[in-house]
């Protein structure tokens, strides 16, 4: 909550926003470097999936550098601690981290679906797989056309002396359509193939699992509802250099653990092999007669994955 002026508060949050971000983009960094170490040596295959989380990741990376700059120039300090030269630089990175933001989250989802086209092979799924990609891009792109054209002149969004007389689309309105808008494609990415999965022919085990994976994605859905809540309690803030605080982090934690979540089954090849290895030291009884023994979870292989009608 905003402190009121007459208190002259000078606390600042900005260090706590640079080291989230640097946390968490590092626990990112490492998913997604043990993703491709898996895929290279392990899989000896690197999909299109890969190939868009890697370009999530690299916007990841700009995210980050923004935020800390954002930090840098006001972000975590009360309005009335930001020195009036730094306003402009405030508001224009803002006005890219609106645009680069749903970059990365689309990214993240065309991966997502990439991975589902390459596990099943069912001709209507995958129409709706499709489908869901248009969706997805078309709903990027509008986003990012309605943040770089929410006020006129464009140089208004971050140029002081122009908000008097620049015209604006109605932000909270834009900012409640795109965000619902991307918490439905989240959850709908996330158990799109639900029912493909539960009528597999695996043991009831591996079918907990699965679904294990799915509630770790649903993590990103979590935040993006925590998000929301920060966005509409932004509209009515008389102090949002200082509130922005929370919507900055939050807008972090989605974007960070949906490019880990969607990561770590691809790394399961990975496990599987260092907990095999594990085991066999640790067991006496030779290898070629223990072949009925797994890790002690066990994320569903591709090849388990036949064509679903």
């Amino acid at each position: 909550m905003s402190a009121p002026p007459a208190q002259l508060s000078h606390a600042t949050r900005g260090p706590e926003m640079v080291i989230i971000n640097c946390v968490l983009l590092s626990v990112a960094s490492i998913v997604v470097a043990l993703r491709f170490y898996t895929r290279i040596k392990i899989t000896h295959f690197v999909g299109s999936d890969d190939w868009w989380m890697l370009a999530a990741w690299i916007i990841g990376v700009a995210q980050v550098g923004l935020w800390n700059a954002y930090a840098h120039f006001g972000n975590g300090s009360h309005i009335w601690n930001v020195p009036t030269q730094h306003l402009s630089k405030f508001f224009q990175i803002l006005w890219v981290i609106q645009m680069i933001y749903p970059l990365g989250m689309g990214l993240v989802k065309i991966s997502c679906l990439s991975l589902y086209l390459r596990l099943f092979s069912s001709e209507r799924f995958r129409i709706v797989i499709y489908c869901s990609m248009a969706f997805v891009v078309a709903m990027t792109i509008a986003t990012i056309f309605s943040a770089v054209f929410e006020c006129i002149p464009i140089e208004s969004n971050w140029v002081l002396s122009e908000w008097a007389t620049r015209k604006c689309i109605n932000r909270a309105d834009q900012q409640y359509a795109t965000s619902a808008l991307a918490f439905t494609t989240d959850i709908a990415v996330l158990f799109l193939p639900m029912k493909y999965l539960l009528q597999l022919r695996v043991s009831t085990r591996e079918k907990i699992q699965v679904i294990a994976l799915m509630l770790l994605g649903s993590l990103t859905c979590i935040a993006s509802i925590i998000r929301f809540k920060w966005i509409h309690f932004m509209q009515n803030s008389t102090d949002s250099t200082w509130d922005g605080f929370y919507l900055s982090v939050w807008t972090s934690i989605e974007f960070h653990f949906a490019v880990i979540t969607t990561s770590i089954p691809a790394i399961k090849p990975l496990y599987v092999k260092i907990v095999q290895k594990f085991l066999h030291k640790n067991d006496s009884t030779p290898l070629h007669s223990d072949q009925s023994k797994e890790p002690p979870i066990f994320f569903l292989q591709e090849s388990k994955l036949p064509a679903i009608v």
